[in-house]
C-alpha cells in the first residue's frame, strides 16, 4: 500500500509548501507503507476549521497546522533522524475509493509507524509535563482535567494506541519542542487511579462512574502493553471504542476506528462509506480470521438466513462494555452455518453450589461495594445482578437464571412456551464471567432463534468444551 507523507522540501524545491518549525515541509506521495520510515501524528480535531493547509482543497482541522508543528519540533529535539510525517488531514485522500481504502487501513499506517506522536492541547500539557516517571500520582483535580481530555475520549485514539511500537506526547506552543515517553504518562494514569480508589475505598465499579473516560482509557493501555504477543479479539476492539467521542456528523468514524484496531493488513477493494457496508466488512474480516466473538453484541440476529449473524443495519455494540481477555471466539463458517468451539454448555435450572455463591458474591461486594450480609440469598443475588450489569452497558433482560454454575442473563426476554439451551465461551472472559449464546426453541417446533448471554461466575476450565453449530 502507498501512502502520502510529509517530508522536508528540497532546497530547489518550487512547489506547495509550509514553513513549520523554522523548515520547509511538502507533501509527497507514493511511498511504500511497510518500507517508509516516517511518524503518524495523533491528535483531536475540535471544531475550528482552517482553509488551507499544504495547498489542500477544502477546510481542515485549525489544530492540524500546529500539530504537526509540534511533533516536528519535537523528534528535532529528540534528535530524531527520521523526519516524514504522516497526519490525516493531508495525508487521506479527499474522496473516492483511494479516501475510503485508507480509511479502511489505518491499523496497518499506525502499525507501520516508526512511533505515534500524541499532540496533546496546552491545558493537559500543563497537568502531564512534569516528570511522569515520579512516585507522585495526580491530585483529584488533575484527574477530573484528565478524564474531560478530548483526546483521551476520542473514537480514533483506541485504535492509534494499540497499533503503536512506540508513543510520545508533546503540545502545541512549545517553543522548546519538549516530549515525554507515553509509556510514563500512562502508567501514571493507572497508577494514580489506583491510589484514588484505594484512598476514598471505592470499588471498581465506583472508580468507573467516578471517572468513566480514564477509567476505559486505562483498559486500552492494556490492550497496547499486550498488543506484541497477543491478538485483540473483535469483542476486545468493540469494547476498546465503545463509549467513546465520535463525531455525530461522521457516524462511519466508530467503524473505521474499529478497522484499524481489529487489523493491519490494507484495505484492497474498499466499501462504500456507509455504516452498514462497515459492519459486513469488519464481520467479514472476522469470518477470514476464525473469530466469531462479534456475535456477543447487543444488534439482533438476522431474520431468515444466518440467524445467528448479528444486524449490520447499526453500530455493533459489545453486550458489555468492560474490559475483556482472550484471543477470540474460535469458529468456522460454511453455507451460512457458524461452528462456534470451546464451548461449554450451562446446565440451567440448576442450584449453584455454596462455592460459586459465595464466589459471586464476593466480586458483586469488590466490583460494586455490596456488603456480604446482603447476598446471603440466591434471590438477592438474581435481584443486583441485572442492575449491576446494567451500569456497565448490559441491556437485556433484568431476568436471572441460575445454573450450576453461576448466573445467567440473556439480551432478549425467554417466553414461557419456549425452550433454552445456552452455551458460554472458554476462550474469551472477563474478569467474573463469559458471553455466550442460547438456541431459543419455540416450542416443539423447529423455530430456532439466538440470543446472546452473559454468564457470571468462576472459570469454567474445569468443564466440558464442545462446538456449537449455528443455522
Amino acid at each position: 500500500m502507498d501512502i502520502t507523507l510529509i517530508i522536508e522540501a528540497e532546497k530547489h524545491w518550487t512547489g506547495v509548501f509550509e514553513v513549520l518549525a523554522g523548515r520547509r515541509w511538502r507533501i509527497s506521495s507514493n511511498h511504500n507503507v511497510r518500507t517508509s520510515s516516517y511518524h503518524c501524528v495523533s491528535y483531536t480535531w475540535g471544531i475550528d476549521r482552517a482553509p488551507n493547509v499544504f495547498g489542500v482543497d477544502g477546510n481542515v482541522s485549525s489544530n492540524t497546522r500546529r500539530s504537526l508543528e509540534a511533533a516536528i519540533a519535537s523528534t528535532k529535539r529528540a534528535a530524531v533522524s527520521d523526519q516524514a510525517f504522516w497526519i490525516d488531514a493531508v495525508c487521506v485522500p479527499r474522496e473516492g475509493v483511494s479516501r475510503r481504502a485508507t480509511l479502511e487501513s489505518m491499523g496497518n499506517i499506525y502499525s507501520s509507524a516508526r512511533s505515534t506522536i500524541v499532540v496533546l492541547q496546552s491545558t493537559t500539557w500543563e497537568i502531564i509535563s512534569r516528570d511522569a516517571r515520579s512516585n507522585e500520582p495526580y491530585s483529584e483535580i488533575q484527574l477530573d482535567q484528565l478524564n474531560e481530555d478530548n483526546w483521551i475520549n476520542s473514537v480514533w485514539t483506541y485504535q492509534e494506541l494499540v497499533n503503536a511500537r512506540a508513543v510520545s506526547l508533546t503540545a502545541v506552543g512549545l517553543s522548546s519542542g519538549r516530549s515525554i515517553k507515553g509509556d510514563d504518562f500512562l502508567n501514571c494514569i493507572g497508577f494514580s487511579l489506583d491510589r484514588y480508589k484505594r484512598q476514598h475505598s471505592l470499588s471498581a465499579l465506583a472508580i468507573r462512574r467516578r471517572y468513566p473516560v480514564l477509567d476505559a482509557f486505562e483498559d486500552s493501555i492494556a490492550d497496547w502493553m499486550v498488543a506484541g504477543y497477543m491478538d485483540r479479539s473483535m469483542l476486545a476492539c468493540l469494547t476498546g471504542v465503545a463509549g467513546r467521542y465520535c463525531d455525530p456528523a461522521r457516524p462511519t468514524n466508530r467503524m473505521y476506528a474499529l478497522l484499524g484496531a481489529l487489523t493491519q493488513v490494507a484495505s484492497w477493494g474498499a466499501v462504500d462509506e456507509n455504516v452498514s457496508q462497515l459492519v459486513q466488512r469488519a464481520m467479514g474480516i472476522c469470518d477470514g480470521n476464525g473469530d466469531f466473538s462479534y456475535i456477543y453484541t447487543t444488534n439482533q440476529t438476522q431474520d431468515r438466513s444466518r440467524k445467528w449473524r448479528p444486524d449490520a443495519e447499526s453500530d455493533l455494540l459489545p453486550v458489555l462494555r468492560w474490559h475483556i481477555w482472550g484471543d477470540g471466539q474460535p469458529g468456522t463458517t460454511a453455507d451460512g452455518i457458524a461452528e462456534l468451539q470451546e464451548m461449554v454448555r450451562l446446565d440451567l435450572q440448576t442450584e449453584p453450589s455454596p462455592e460459586v455463591h459465595a464466589h459471586v458474591s464476593k466480586w458483586l461486594c469488590d466490583f460494586a461495594g455490596f456488603h456480604g450480609d446482603q447476598l446471603g440469598r440466591l434471590e438477592a443475588i438474581e435481584s443486583e445482578l441485572p442492575r449491576t450489569l446494567r451500569s456497565i452497558g448490559f441491556t437485556g433482560s433484568a431476568v436471572c437464571q441460575r445454573c450450576r454454575t453461576g448466573f445467567v442473563l440473556t439480551q432478549e426476554e425467554i417466553q414461557p412456551h419456549e425452550t433454552v439451551e445456552a452455551y458460554v465461551s472458554s476462550s474469551i472472559r472477563w474478569a467474573f464471567g463469559t458471553p455466550g449464546i442460547a438456541q431459543v426453541r419455540d416450542g416443539g417446533t423447529d423455530n430456532v432463534r439466538y440470543i446472546v448471554v452473559v454468564h457470571v461466575g468462576p472459570t469454567l476450565r474445569n468443564e466440558p468444551e464442545q462446538s456449537v453449530l449455528l443455522l
